[in-house]
């Protein structure tokens, strides 16, 4: 069983809202792991360096590609000079 089916169910159920992104992480081709890993990555839960931190598993957050600003998942996918380059080459603007 796929894991957004259990998703709306369970919001169904609890009456939680529905995340504004879900449809897009969800309903898509891509494989489940890839739809996993943008549902992790929506909701913030990715192991990125400030999530380590919070977890009390590192002690520095900053982003060791850039070295500017801590490294969540905003800023790894979205901001980081570094990560923005390496997508860029790869043919994707961000």
């Amino acid at each position: 069983m796929k894991s957004g089916p259990v998703y709306q169910l369970t919001m169904q159920a609890t009456g939680g809202p529905k995340c504004p992104f879900s449809d897009v992480v969800w309903k898509n081709r891509a494989p489940p792991r890839v739809q996993f890993f943008g549902w992790l990555m929506v909701l913030q839960r990715l192991n990125c360096r400030a999530n380590l931190k919070h977890k009390h598993l590192l002690d520095v957050a900053t982003c060791e590609l850039c070295g500017h600003g801590d490294e969540d998942c905003d800023h790894l996918f979205l901001f980081c000079p570094f990560a923005a380059r390496v997508l860029s080459k790869l043919g994707m603007d961000v």
